[in-house]
């Protein structure tokens, strides 16, 4: 419940004296850290690559398993994120739209 009320409070207990960044868990301020001590605790079991956090690592495992698990419900295209997939659906929600007709690729790293 401490957890839920610093939500509404807007407090920040935790912070970092490298950066001034603050954060209401204490877990979100090790993970952080993480990227000043330039540490990546998690390996890819498969390829030994290196990662920061749990999520980006098993967003790198679709990597290797070839798994698309976004359909999209208009076109069944598929997708690896969530987020290519909703951008995608602008093409079909948007289509007066000459911004969103054409969805850009681009190929980014996330770890």
């Amino acid at each position: 419940m401490k957890k839920h009320v610093l939500i509404h409070t807007g407090e920040r207990p935790f912070s970092r004296t490298v950066c001034s960044k603050t954060f209401r868990l204490g877990g979100n301020l090790d993970n952080h850290m993480l990227i000043h001590t330039g540490e990546r605790p998690l390996s890819c079991p498969v390829c030994s690559k290196m990662f920061r956090q749990c999520g980006h690592l098993k967003r790198h495992m679709l990597v290797h398993s070839g798994e698309r698990p976004y359909t999209c419900s208009v076109c069944s295209s598929v997708f690896k994120e969530a987020q290519t997939m909703r951008r995608h659906m602008l093409l079909h929600t948007e289509e007066d739209d000459v911004s969103v007709q054409r969805v850009p690729r681009y190929k980014h790293e996330l770890a």
